[in-house]
């Protein structure tokens, strides 16, 4: 019959202890060392809006597309759901503005007596992906324009 040493089993546990320990030691500095901070993109685009069509739908809301002009080249469209608070002189409007590689959609009020649009940019498509930011807009020259500028981050 072989006999196993009480040292030899006692050395077996203190090994296996010491590196179960560098192991822990190792997770733990692993996990204590933060991630490199996501980059933050700052964007700004400045357009023409062009009325295409518009359709009034009830006595209060309002459907409407645009094209984006920019340098005389048309850059995207947009899709405009508006709800009118005449009490107010306000548009609460839904719009979507579109582009080949992706889509900004954003919340804005127009108020009637001014011609300023404010708003906030709500998410995105494509490449605008997790976009949020402001709108700010402002009756053109024409009728049937509006000069828009959007700010966003990704």
């Amino acid at each position: 019959m072989k006999r196993t040493s009480l040292v030899t089993t006692t050395t077996s546990l203190t090994a296996l202890t010491a590196a179960t320990a560098g192991g822990l030691v190792l997770a733990l500095t692993a996990a204590g060392t933060a991630a490199p901070a996501r980059q933050v993109t700052h964007h700004q685009l400045s357009f023409t809006a062009h009325s295409l069509a518009s359709r009034q739908v009830g006595s209060d809301h309002l459907i409407e597309s645009d094209k984006a002009v920019k340098s005389g080249h048309v850059i995207g469209y947009t899709a405009n759901s508006c709800t009118f608070d005449f009490s107010a002189g306000t548009a609460h409007c839904w719009v979507t503005f579109a582009r080949p590689r992706g889509e900004l959609r954003s919340k804005v009020v127009v108020n009637a007596a001014t011609g300023q649009s404010t708003g906030r940019i709500t998410g995105g498509t494509g490449i605008y992906h997790g976009a949020t930011g402001t709108v700010t807009g402002q009756e053109g020259s024409n009728p049937d324009t509006v000069k828009i500028t959007l700010r966003w981050t990704d």
